[in-house]
């Protein structure tokens, strides 16, 4: 605005000043023609004094003319001072609105980064956007009815300031006139006062020879009347002749000299010829310049009266021009705002093109992952009934475990009282071993007696039946020493198969003592003692046996479960990733209107009817093809049925996540082959030393085992090892080795 303001000041100040400058001329003019009236009433008599009194006033009219040209030049000077205090004033609004300018920049700048926040959260609520899409569609069609609306109206103001610049132009026109007009009036003016000025100095000139002249006259008559009286003065003849003589000689000289001064006076009367001429023709030139003056005055009047009229036009064109700006500017204010619609119009319409193009796409893929989703839900209600079984079967698995527990804290229980009897067993068995010590001392004291009888039966016969009953008294004692000693044994083997449910899983040293001790009496023992342990051994190796086979299946049972899970935690996890990276791909403008949707599928359609791909055929296809679900014909003509689709769709869904998980695997597999490289190569190095260390340990393993006389091989041993890495406990494995140790011992013996 100020920027606009500001020429127009300039030139209403230009303006006023022309104005000022024609009322001076205007006023000298008149103040000349007041001049000239007042010296017209001049009386002719005295033919001097009117050309003196048009010289002063030449003179009087040329000192106001140079007054008042230092008055312009004053007033130039202070035209001047205002023009640079004007710009000085312009340069600082401008840098104001600079400042301002740089700080709305500025605010908009940060204005644009809230909105880049705003929109970042509000791609958070991509379902509230799409219930508000409806709402931005409706406000679209609103904003395009007011663009329309202000296109008009700017091509309205279009053409007001169109005839308003030409209103302008006509007035610049008749400005650069008059400007032209009045430089012309100037430049004349200018001249003409040059001319008289040339005309001024010759007129002195003239008048300067013409007083010259006048003074020689008057002094020749002078002299000629001196010469006359002195003539008439002389009395005598010689006096006469001389004075004859000298006057002939002097009339000769005056001759000459009026002869001369005659010459002189035709030159000087031909001068005032022409200078009466020059004077004819001057003041033929002051008529000419009075009546041009009086003409230029009634012109002036009729300027100025213009003027005065061009002034009100001025004011009332300033008026409209400063409404026309007001207009111009807000006009500019809307073009700005209908240049930035416009963009962002553009913007919109590539955004819609954009969207349009994508969503063709993105429907098509909507409707297929609709079916994926569908299958998806399918497959996830399974996993999610498969979940509860498992979580169900969980939940009894622990309360199994709760349950096993329990019969731990009691096994352990039985285990304490177990160990209580077994040390009292050991005592009785220690006992008993003193108790076998003896017997056996009185079996071969027996034996002695009865080879004595023996050799004393074969003496007499007599002695008979003594030697009987002795005989049968000491069989009696005698053999009622190994019954107690097998009821012993069975008490031990007795109070030892209740503690055989629970397995003791630490054998303190003094117990393989004692194992050893049994080993030896069950050498000594041979016949009595394996009957009676083979049945013990059986119960324990069935027992063992029932308990290894549910601990078992138990087993297979949590890893079948385990591997159940892991196969169902892996298709959700690929499926998730599948998810993400389709959701990573895709924008947030997915869902459309139903229009968009018709005019997309039109299109797909025109596609599919141009395109030659895989799809096109199988939708595409004239010839008849098989139904694989139904066994029936269709052919191509009548429409697809859904099975058919959804055979296709579920083959293709299964092709695509496969590939998708083959890409996502491989990338995740080339990621840790990259990271495990250098562990596999440190492992390699490792596993060697691993295997010399686990061969190093077998070796020992077996070395240990001829130390203990166990007799296992190598191969039950990497078997032992191989159920232990496997799971198995160490005291069933304890125990195992114990039966096999004594079968073989059994399978010697």
């Amino acid at each position: 605005m100020n920027t606009v303001e500001a020429p127009i000041d300039i030139a209403t100040e230009e303006q006023s000043i022309e104005v000022k400058t024609d009322n001076s001329a205007e006023n000298e003019s008149t103040n000349d023609t007041s001049n000239l009236d007042k010296t017209e009433p001049v009386p002719i008599d005295v033919p001097e004094n009117p050309e003196k009194i048009e010289i002063a006033r030449l003179s009087s009219i040329i000192t106001n003319q140079t007054n008042e040209i230092s008055d312009l030049n004053a007033r130039l000077a202070a035209c001047q001072q205002h023009y640079e205090t004007l710009l000085n004033r312009q340069k600082e609004e401008n840098s104001r609105e600079k400042q301002s300018t740089v700080m709305r920049y500025a605010q908009a700048e940060k204005a644009k980064l809230d909105s880049d926040k705003r929109c970042e959260a509000l791609a958070t609520k991509n379902n509230d956007l799409l219930k508000e899409k409806d709402n931005l569609q409706v406000k679209l069609s609103e904003f395009k009815l007011m663009n329309t609306k202000l296109q008009n109206a700017y091509e309205h103001k279009l053409s007001e300031l169109v005839a308003l610049k030409k209103e302008l132009e006509k007035t610049k026109e008749i400005n650069q006139s008059i400007d032209a007009s009045l430089k012309s009036t100037l430049n004349h003016l200018k001249g003409e006062s040059s001319h008289l000025k040339e005309q001024r100095e010759s007129n002195e000139r003239l008048k300067r020879d013409l007083n010259e002249q006048h003074e020689l006259n008057e002094q020749l008559k002078l002299q000629y009347k001196q010469l006359t009286e002195a003539a008439r003065a002389i009395p005598t003849d010689d006096e006469q002749a001389q004075a004859l003589d000298t006057l002939r000689n002097e009339h000769n000289a005056l001759k000459g000299k009026l002869t001369n001064i005659q010459d002189e006076n035709k030159l000087l009367r031909e001068k005032l010829k022409s200078s009466d001429e020059d004077r004819l023709a001057l003041e033929n030139v002051i008529e000419n310049f009075r009546q041009t003056t009086m003409r230029e005055k009634e012109t002036t009047k009729k300027l100025y009266d213009d003027l005065l009229a061009a002034r009100e036009q001025d004011s009332v064109e300033i008026s409209r021009l400063k409404q026309i700006e007001s207009l111009s500017n807000q006009t500019l204010a809307d073009n700005a705002d209908l240049r930035q619609l416009l963009e962002k119009e553009h913007q919109l319409l590539e955004l819609t093109q954009k969207l349009t193009e994508k969503n063709s796409i993105l429907q098509s893929d909507y409707e297929q992952l609709q079916l994926l989703h569908k299958g998806t839900s399918t497959d996830f209600e399974c996993i999610q009934k498969i979940n509860e079984e498992q979580k169900s079967q969980i939940a009894k698995l622990e309360n199994i475990e709760k349950s096993l527990r329990d019969q731990l804290k009691e096994l352990d229980e039985k285990y304490q009282t177990v160990n209580k009897l077994y040390e009292q067993s050991a005592k009785q068995y220690d006992d008993s071993l003193s108790e076998i010590q003896t017997l056996k001392k009185k079996h071969q004291a027996n034996t002695k007696d009865l080879i004595k009888q023996l050799q004393q039966l074969q003496k007499p016969n007599p002695t008979k039946p003594i030697a009987n009953k002795e005989n049968s008294n000491d069989n009696s004692s005698s053999h009622g020493s190994p019954t107690g000693s097998f009821s012993s044994l069975n008490e031990i083997t007795s109070l030892a198969v209740p503690g055989s449910d629970h397995i003791p899983r630490h054998t303190p040293a003094h117990q393989q003592q004692q194992q050893q001790q049994q080993q030896l009496l069950l050498d000594e023992e041979q016949e009595v003692i394996v009957n009676i342990v083979d049945i013990d051994r059986q119960k324990l190796i069935d027992k063992l046996l029932k308990q290894q086979k549910l601990l078992v299946r138990r087993n297979e049972k949590i890893e079948f479960l385990n591997d159940h899970i892991q196969l169902l935690t892996q298709d959700l996890q690929n499926k998730r990733k599948i998810i993400q990276t389709y959701a990573m791909n895709e924008d947030s403008f997915m869902y459309t209107s139903t229009e968009s949707d018709s005019i997309k599928q039109q299109l797909a359609n025109k596609n599919r009817n141009n395109s030659s791909s895989l799809m096109a055929t199988l939708y595409n296809r004239a010839t008849t093809t098989v139904n694989h679900t139904t066994n029936k014909l269709f052919e191509q003509s009548s429409p697809m049925t859904l099975e058919t689709a959804l055979d296709v769709m579920g083959k293709l869904q299964s092709v695509l996540e496969d590939t998708l998980l083959k890409n996502i695997t491989l990338k995740e597999n080339v990621d840790t082959l990259n990271k495990k490289m250098p562990i596999v190569k440190s492992a390699s190095t490792m596993s060697e030393s691993t295997t010399n260390e686990a061969r190093e340990a077998l070796d020992c393993l077996h070395e240990l085992s001829q130390l203990l006389n166990t007799g296992l091989d190598k191969k039950t041993l990497t078997a032992c090892v191989r159920l232990l890495e496997a799971g198995v406990h160490p005291d069933a494995l304890a125990q195992i080795v114990q039966v096999l140790r004594s079968e073989t011992r059994t399978t010697k013996l």
